[in-house]
């Protein structure tokens, strides 16, 4: 992962945004219903990424000169770690 070196630094902004695993499943699940996405662990994963500050985000690109993917793989890693209820059921849509 390209990214690796940010991992802790990311994971802990996403533990400050104190979100709940269940809330994060039940929000999952009503997105899935509404039809809204494209692939509904990318846009689950996103939504989380957006609650980070954009300059904090934005500086990953200049750092380590990667791309989108880069930066959706390492928010992937952290909600599996963090979220597993909501990983689990998310990974295959």
């Amino acid at each position: 992962m390209l990214l690796k070196n940010e991992y802790n630094n990311m994971k802990q902004l996403v533990i400050d945004l104190k979100i709940n695993d269940n809330n994060l499943l039940e929000y999952s699940k009503k997105t899935e219903q509404s039809g809204h996405y494209n692939n509904l662990c990318i846009r689950i994963v996103n939504d989380i990424k957006y609650c980070i500050s954009p300059k904090i985000i934005c500086s990953l690109y200049d750092k380590y000169n990667c791309n989108d993917e880069h930066i959706t793989t390492l928010f992937k890693a952290i909600t599996k770690e963090l979220y597993p209820v909501t990983y689990n059921y998310i990974k295959e849509k």
